[in-house]
């Protein structure tokens, strides 16, 4: 069409199985999984697509009630297979009876890499659902997992000048009355990814949300930054501009860029390098996502990203915050080594461990008990670790609440990162948590500490009513209102 061409991979489509051949041809490779499994990575995410897309002709009688155990132990090792059979089974999602649907959708609060591509698979025929079914998923399952509501977020975001205005008017109210903060995110990135291609109207409604929400600004930064190099040059120029005014956008810009990297030119992969230098908001996020991405990057790439830990705190810290997120799939001697450099750097002890606390829920229990311990004699470590639990603390069921709020009492460091991570994400929580939070805070002088700096943090981002209340109930509450009142004179 004009100066533009396409290609398409007509044959790869062109056959289409009947239900019977794909029974057969699913019970087979079923049974014969260990012996036709594919060696390349990309090869093990289709692999995992074709399962997924299928997930519903796999015969299970397991105690997982959801996959065979040795699918599903191969799933756990291998986070290509488990994306892939995700984003397979959220792309035929719509197709499937109501009590697959449930099993599937029992899983987000299980496994993350799964439930975070289950949703982004889903998010791309979200508008072939009933309404009831969109309407629970929206006010509901995303409620329940940090991994699902970023993807779900993120696929809507990109699909979003495809869908009717009712449901883009739904979407926005779920982000006015800001149901989850990691959809807000996951929407931002999406609409990030395809900004140029939204009409001015939309446009508009999104920047107005960029001062609203940190974590939907977080999420712009990272579609621009994700497709920073097919943008206009003097769209590039006006980005960098924009997010120098923004802290949270330059480190959603950062994350993007990192996702990218090992695609950019050498010079400018050095020019990033050196924006990392002057900002420690863009270092932090570059930092995370090659952190993230670490083991599918070069070994010489990996040398110098290694090399930078030392000279630069604040990528050393999102470095070591996305290893931590990936941390189960990575070669065990691996593990150890980063396990040892908790002890020689502060900085990548601290972001390991929030990485950690993230992704808790979905952590297996002797790895949970280690890192429990492992707060006992490594101050850096139980900060980070009470951070991460802190920032997903709606998402923990009653008893890791508990044993959070009992360990901070016997923990100052521990009490002092949760204190912050909740006070982080202190307005997504249902009013009845926020009242035992302070009742909590009036207990423990380290918990409140934290607690003022993670209010202080995001304060400007939140609506004048939030803002008057947290002033009132701080009244009384000396080290809080310290706190706060530190953010603002910084």
């Amino acid at each position: 069409s004009g100066p533009y061409y396409s290609m398409h991979d007509a044959p790869g489509e062109v056959i289409e199985f009947s239900r019977d051949v794909k029974l057969k041809v699913t019970t087979y490779l079923v049974e014969n999984f260990s012996k036709v499994i594919p060696k390349e990575d990309n090869q093990i995410h289709s692999f995992g697509i074709f399962f997924g897309r299928n997930i519903d002709l796999i015969v299970c009688s397991t105690a997982y009630d959801f996959l065979p155990d040795h699918i599903y132990s191969y799933m756990k090792s291998n986070r290509y297979f488990e994306t892939g059979l995700g984003q397979g089974a959220g792309e035929i999602f719509s197709a499937l009876d109501y009590p697959i649907q449930n099993q599937i959708l029992r899983r987000v609060e299980i496994d993350g890499e799964f439930a975070k591509w289950l949703g982004y698979g889903l998010g791309s025929n979200f508008i072939s659902l009933d309404k009831e079914r969109q309407l629970t998923i929206l006010n509901t399952i995303i409620r329940k997992s940090i991994p699902f509501a970023r993807g779900l977020g993120e696929s809507l975001g990109y699909k979003f000048i495809n869908m009717r205005q009712e449901l883009e008017e739904e979407i926005f109210r779920v982000l006015v009355i800001k149901e989850n903060f990691q959809f807000a995110r996951g929407l931002g990135m999406g609409l990030g990814l395809t900004f140029l291609q939204l009409d001015e109207q939309t446009k508009r409604r999104v920047f107005d949300f960029v001062t609203k929400s940190y974590q939907f600004a977080i999420g712009i930064g990272y579609g621009l930054g994700n497709t920073f190099t097919s943008l206009p040059k003097d769209f590039q120029h006006e980005i960098f501009k924009v997010a120098e005014e923004s802290g949270m956008l330059t480190r959603g810009l950062g994350i993007g860029l990192g996702n990218i990297f090992t695609s950019l030119p050498k010079d400018f992969q050095h020019e990033v390098f050196e924006r990392a230098e002057a900002n420690m908001q863009f270092a932090y996020g570059l930092g995370y996502q090659i952190g993230y991405n670490f083991n599918l990057i070069d070994k010489e790439l990996q040398k110098e990203v290694w090399g930078k830990i030392d000279k630069n705190s604040e990528f050393a810290s999102g470095l070591s915050l996305g290893l931590g997120l990936s941390f189960t799939y990575l070669p065990k001697e691996f593990q150890e080594k980063l396990f040892k450099l908790t002890d020689q750097n502060i900085q990548f002890a601290y972001g390991l461990s929030y990485g950690f606390g993230f992704i808790f829920n979905y952590l297996p229990e002797q790895l949970r008990i280690n890192l429990f311990t492992r707060t006992l004699h490594n101050s850096e470590f139980a900060k980070g670790l009470g951070y991460g639990l802190g920032y997903i603390f709606s998402f923990l069921d009653n008893t890791l609440r508990r044993e959070a709020f009992a360990r901070m009492e016997e923990n100052s460091q521990f009490a002092y990162g949760l204190g912050q991570g909740i006070g982080l994400i202190y307005e997504y929580m249902p009013s009845d948590l926020q009242i035992e939070i302070f009742k909590r805070a009036e207990k423990n002088s380290q918990f409140t500490r934290g607690l003022g700096d993670g209010l202080g943090f995001a304060f400007t981002f939140k609506n004048e009513n939030l803002q008057q209340e947290i002033f009132s109930l701080t009244e009384k509450k000396c080290r809080v209102s310290n706190r706060l009142r530190n953010w603002f004179t910084q």
